[in-house]
């Protein structure tokens, strides 16, 4: 293994020079592999070699069965990783997430969870390139690669990596890893667009099915209920014209049109979600994931003692609840209150002020210089605001990590709730207070002027500084 390193080391000195002229911004998910590759993991411009080498290294020696073809691209100084895993690996994580796959019909048919020691009894499994949808194989390669954890306590450009950490993720947060990001497939993207992009095909149903195998049954999903309230807005549509064309005649008719309208308008909308209801429940039942809450996968992140599960009779990490109720109880819900009370004192303190430099300017204590004075409040208080965005971000992400949910759809929900309810002081208190305390209705134009162009000009710094990483 020590020669493959050094000569992994040597290709990097020459910058892989014999790629560069075949590598360009718009070719980035489409180069040329050695093999089929299903992510691309990329690095942030002009990093060092040695932690690409250092990277590479604990790949091949954290995950044996990783499958690593190496890029660079001369215009932007980037690397890129494109990933895949051997089939029996993949497989292995297959069984992992307990994806469900059908059953070879002398053995029943049907669909069961996969299991990689009863290989026989599945439908296709002898073929590689066919028996995982696109779709599938890439969130086993994500799975993967997020469960690598390390092994022993390293540093690498003063970032320390500790035993048991996620190594793509505590490399996504400190920016040694720029993002990780699905690859095409150029023959199904294409067939997909002939048969449904084309404005040819805008009459012709729309290959669910196909879009299933592709992306997922969540985007699947959403095109049917798009395709299905495209069609169910027809009704309303009719009789909103017919409406439309007898308004306007007299009082009394307009009144009891608005009236009809908006019985039909309820009715319409009780029968559109019994509709897609059923109709969501006979998708769920065709693509087997009617019980897709009770088998949803583990998150790579998630951390816990192993201990053999009574549903699934293996080793699985496991995290006591009441270590997770204490957490929120001492240290989430305490810490959400006092930034969401320190923001509102600040918030309410820059209001405070304003009004003082308003009372000073009205009998001529304070210079004007041009509107100057008057704006340094509304500009403070836009800045408090849009600074406490991202900091709210930071100690929401930190307290949903910290409290180890096991699902991946509970811990985006946990998050969510917290940057609802900091999100909600944090943007509309200033406004709010404004509105309905002081009553002054150019303030509220001139702070919300204000708010959206600081927020604008902070978020393109931003943007500014990950292109300058």
């Amino acid at each position: 293994m020590s020669e493959q390193f050094t000569n992994v080391k040597s290709v990097f000195r020459k910058r892989f020079s014999n790629l560069s002229s075949a590598i360009t911004n718009r070719l980035w998910l489409n180069a040329d592999t050695n093999y089929e590759c299903d992510v691309l993991l990329t690095f942030p411009a002009r990093i060092d070699d040695h932690v690409i080498i250092w990277f590479l290294e604990k790949f091949i020696q954290l995950q044996p069965d990783i499958r690593i073809s190496i890029k660079y691209h001369f215009t932007t100084g980037v690397y890129g990783f494109y990933v895949t895993f051997t089939y029996e690996r993949i497989l292995k994580g297959a069984d992992t997430l307990q994806l469900e796959k059908p059953i070879k019909q002398e053995f029943g048919g049907g669909y069961r969870i996969f299991s990689f020691d009863e290989l026989e009894f599945y439908e296709g499994v002898e073929n590689e390139e066919k028996f995982l949808s696109s779709q599938e194989r890439q969130s086993i390669v994500f799975h993967l690669l997020y469960s690598i954890r390390i092994i022993e306590n390293e540093i690498i450009n003063r970032i320390k990596f500790k035993i048991d950490q996620s190594l793509i993720q505590r490399g996504l947060e400190k920016e040694l890893i720029r993002q990780i990001i699905p690859l095409h497939n150029k023959e199904q993207l294409n067939y997909l667009r002939e048969i449904w992009v084309w404005p040819k095909n805008i009459i012709t149903p729309q290959p669910i099915e196909k879009i299933r195998q592709y992306f997922g049954v969540k985007i699947a999903l959403y095109f049917c209920w798009l395709s299905c309230y495209t069609k169910a807005l027809c009704l309303p549509a009719l009789y909103g014209i017919y409406i439309w064309y007898y308004t306007g005649q007299s009082q009394e008719l307009d009144d009891k049109l608005f009236i009809i309208n908006s019985l039909l308008n309820i009715i319409w909308a009780t029968g559109f979600l019994i509709f897609w209801r059923r109709r969501q429940a006979e998708l769920a039942y065709q693509w087997n994931t009617l019980d897709m809450e009770q088998l949803e996968e583990t998150r790579a992140t998630y951390k816990g003692t192993l201990r053999r599960s009574p549903v699934t009779n293996k080793y699985e990490p496991y995290y006591p609840s009441w270590k997770r109720l204490l957490f929120r109880l001492f240290v989430t819900i305490p810490m959400l209150i006092i930034n969401i009370v320190l923001v509102s004192i600040l918030i309410l303190i820059i209001i405070r002020f304003q009004s003082w430099i308003d009372r000073q300017l009205k009998v001529g204590r304070l210079p004007s210089l041009m509107s100057l004075t008057e704006l340094l409040p509304k500009i403070l208080l836009a800045l408090v605001t849009t600074v406490f965005d991202d900091i709210y971000k930071y100690v929401c992400r930190w307290l949903t990590d910290r409290e180890n949910y096991r699902e991946q759809r509970v811990h985006d929900n946990q998050m969510i709730a917290k940057m609802f309810a900091c999100a909600c002081v944090n943007s509309y208190l200033s406004v709010f207070y404004i509105a309905f305390f002081t009553h002054k209705n150019i303030r509220l134009s001139d702070q919300l002027i204000t708010i959206f162009v600081i927020k604008q000009f902070w978020d393109h710094i931003k943007v500014c500084k990950k292109k300058q990483v």
